[in-house]
C-alpha cells in the first residue's frame, strides 16, 4: 500500500513538472506583464556619467539601499547573484538574474525567475534617456509575469517594492551628481 501511494506521490510530481515544463516551451517572453512597477528620476549628469556608476556592480554595496551587492560583470548573458534587501523582508533575498538587455550608457535589464519559465519571471531594467537641457532621465522599472504573480494582490509587496525602487533611484542619483 505504502508502495502504491508513494508511485501516486511521484507521478502527481512528474504531472506537475511536465505541465510547468510545457507551459515553459511556450512562455512568449514578450506577452504583455500582469503588472509593472516603475519609478523615474532626474539626474543632473550625461548619461555616461550615469551608467559609470549603475555599471559597476563592485561599488553597489557603498551607496545602494535596495540591490546591496551584486556579484558578476555587466555584460550581455552574464549570469549574477544580487542580494537585495526592502524594508518589509527580515532578511536579504538572494537571486541570480540573468542580463538580457545591455546598451552601455542606455539601458541594463536582468530576467529572473523562479524555478521553471511561466511560474514568476521578472524583467527589472534601467533606461537612461538624455535630456536636451543636459541631465538624464532614469526609470528603472520590473515587469512581473507568470502564473504565481497572478496571485500577488496589489497591496502586498508593490508598495515596498516602489519604495525600494525611490530609495535606489535617489541614492544613484547623490551618488553620481557628488561625484562629479
Amino acid at each position: 500500500m505504502l508502495r502504491l501511494a508513494l508511485v501516486g506521490c511521484g507521478t502527481v510530481a512528474a504531472l506537475f513538472v511536465l505541465v510547468f515544463a510545457g507551459r515553459a516551451l511556450f512562455v512568449d517572453v514578450d506577452e504583455e506583464p500582469l503588472y509593472t512597477i516603475e519609478h523615474t528620476i532626474e539626474i543632473a549628469a550625461e548619461p555616461a556619467e550615469v551608467w559609470a556608476v549603475l555599471a559597476a556592480f563592485e561599488h553597489y554595496p557603498d551607496w545602494n539601499p535596495y540591490a546591496v551587492s551584486i556579484e558578476g560583470r555587466p555584460g550581455f548573458e552574464e549570469r549574477l547573484v544580487v542580494t537585495l534587501e526592502q524594508d518589509d523582508w527580515d532578511d536579504p533575498v538572494v537571486v541570480t538574474p540573468t542580463i538580457l538587455k545591455f546598451e552601455p550608457g542606455r539601458a541594463l535589464g536582468w530576467q529572473g525567475r523562479v524555478l521553471l519559465p511561466g511560474i514568476h519571471d521578472t524583467f527589472h531594467v534601467w533606461e537612461l534617456t538624455g535630456l536636451s537641457a543636459g541631465g538624464t532621465r532614469l526609470r528603472q522599472y520590473e515587469d512581473f509575469r507568470g502564473w504565481l504573480a497572478r496571485f500577488v494582490p496589489a497591496s502586498a509587496d508593490r508598495p515596498a517594492i516602489e519604495r525600494a525602487f525611490r530609495a535606489m533611484n535617489e541614492a544613484l542619483k547623490t551618488r553620481v551628481e557628488n561625484t562629479r
